[in-house]
């Protein structure tokens, strides 16, 4: 339309090739709304034949709950300068730590059978058995700079009381394994104690000595 604007002489011929082309396009409009007009119908059967069958899909599914905790790693109660060495432990690698234990193919298997959680298990392998557990088991860990440090773990079961019973045994697992390793950390503390006090009593008595023999040897 901008171009018929121009001026010239020939304005007329102009307006007329710009009418034409109006007339045209509205005329492709025209033909597709009438050709999409004819065919909603169709596309109606279709989209309601489509719902129907998501929709008895959806109806057929078996039902599925999740059970799901959270674990926040606590900063250690001992100052780091005091024992660096030994309390310093990145949280990440805790939380690693946790997870390793908790997947085990021990624990899986040890669960599944003892809280029937798996439908046929007993027609399942122990390698089945294994995988299907931990397909349903999901864990995450978050972490930042000014955030704490928490994992997230969840597992689905096809019914609520079998999800949480198996979230349970998982947070024993998990409670035991963190226990475990508090002592650990614990007995190298310690240790760490123990040496730096042996340590210290020597230079103590290194300095004793010292002391003693420079006021005797000073001694009038």
């Amino acid at each position: 339309m901008m171009a018929c604007s121009s001026g010239g002489t020939a304005p007329v011929r102009n307006r007329s090739s710009c009418s034409v082309t109006t007339v045209t396009l509205m005329d492709e409009l025209k033909f597709y709304l009438s050709i999409f007009m004819r065919r909603l119908p169709y596309f109606l059967v279709v989209a309601t034949i489509v719902s129907a069958i998501s929709f008895a899909v959806a109806l057929s599914l078996p039902p599925a709950y999740e059970s799901q905790m959270r674990l926040v790693v606590e900063a250690p109660q001992i100052p780091e300068d005091l024992a660096r060495s030994t309390v310093l432990t990145p949280a990440l690698e805790q939380l690693q730590i946790i997870e390793q234990r908790l997947m085990t193919r021990a624990n899986m298997l040890d669960i599944a059978r003892r809280l029937d959680v798996l439908p046929q298990a007993d027609e399942m392998s122990p390698d089945d058995i294994v995988r299907a557990m931990r397909s349903r088991t999901a864990i995450s860990t978050t972490s930042g700079r000014s955030a704490a440090t928490m994992m997230t773990v969840s597992f689905e079961a096809g019914q609520a009381r079998k999800a949480a019973d198996v979230m349970n045994e998982y947070l024993n697992i998990i409670q035991a394994t963190d226990a475990e390793f508090r002592r650990g950390r614990a007995g190298e503390t310690l240790e760490f104690f123990a040496q730096e006090v042996s340590r210290l009593g020597d230079e103590l008595s290194e300095n004793s000595a010292r002391i003693v023999a420079f006021k005797q040897e000073n001694t009038d």
